[in-house]
């Protein structure tokens, strides 16, 4: 595609809002395969990936010796995604319903500043195992297996119904999917 030009943003920038509007052509993100974060009937969301959760710790972290269990998981404070549209993860209710909820010191907009704050400090992230093991932002950090069950992770694309008949996104659109 050489005359191929991309705009890249955060999604909190722009939200599904965008795709809805069509100042967006789609979203690529992790989220519960229960629980898609929209109900908007003209968004369109396809698993292009499946994926599972991780703790993320510091190289250094007291925690980093030691089998994670779900006292160990809770007894530090967390890094926290903010995100004003997605619903509360359904690892969130689980961990609430079950045992208590996570102690969140900061919440961040990203998983890369969630991460760097995590090279820095005693906090835990919970993150999405594809992403901790391709990020550079992620090089360094011990990666641990949750200690408890949370459900399904997948990536997936949102778009509009009506984008995808734009040969260009929908070209895209196939690509991302692997067709």
């Amino acid at each position: 595609a050489p005359n191929i030009r991309f705009d890249i943003c955060a999604k909190d920038s722009v939200g599904f809002d965008g795709l809805v509007k069509g100042n967006l052509d789609f979203i690529v993100l992790p989220h519960d395969r229960s629980q898609p974060p929209t109900t908007e009937k003209q968004l369109v969301w396809e698993t292009v990936i499946e994926d599972e959760m991780v703790c993320l710790m510091s190289a250094n972290h007291p925690l980093v010796d030691k089998e994670l269990t779900v006292e160990g998981y809770l007894a530090y404070k967390h890094i926290g995604i903010f995100d004003k549209e997605l619903n509360v993860p359904y690892f969130e209710q689980c961990l609430a319903q079950q045992y208590q909820p996570r102690d969140v010191a900061i919440s961040v907009a990203d998983f890369g500043s969630a991460a760097t704050l995590c090279h820095h400090t005693e906090f835990l992230f919970t993150s999405s195992k594809k992403w901790a093991e391709m990020a550079s932002q992620a090089k360094g950090l011990v990666i641990k297996t949750m200690p408890f069950d949370y459900g399904q992770v997948v990536y997936s694309m949102v778009y509009n119904k009506l984008s995808i008949n734009d040969q260009a996104v929908s070209w895209l659109c196939d690509r991302i999917k692997g067709k």
